[in-house]
């Protein structure tokens, strides 16, 4: 059971840090180079050049990698401390 648990957390902390991988390279070349006037934006730096995303692409791309980085960290803690013998 704990083997597979941290089997799979591993697995999806890869495919998650892949697709924000996936979904910043789409974003930084697709995004919009000013900021649009009157609604909020979030400026995305690559390497100098700029674009600015909209609060749901922010909150995709940004969620895409928090939750990759959290399931790397339960599977890691899982296999350092879970089922001892």
């Amino acid at each position: 059971m704990l083997r597979s648990l941290k089997i799979i957390c591993g697995l999806l902390a890869l495919g998650l840090w892949c697709c924000s991988f996936f979904v910043w390279q789409r974003y930084a070349s697709t995004g919009a180079a000013s900021p649009p006037p009157g609604e909020p934006s979030y400026p995305l730096n690559t390497h100098g050049a700029v674009v600015y995303l909209t609060a749901g692409e922010h909150l995709l791309l940004y969620g895409l990698i928090t939750a990759g980085a959290v399931l790397f960290v339960l599977a890691a803690g899982l296999y350092f401390f879970g089922d001892r013998k």
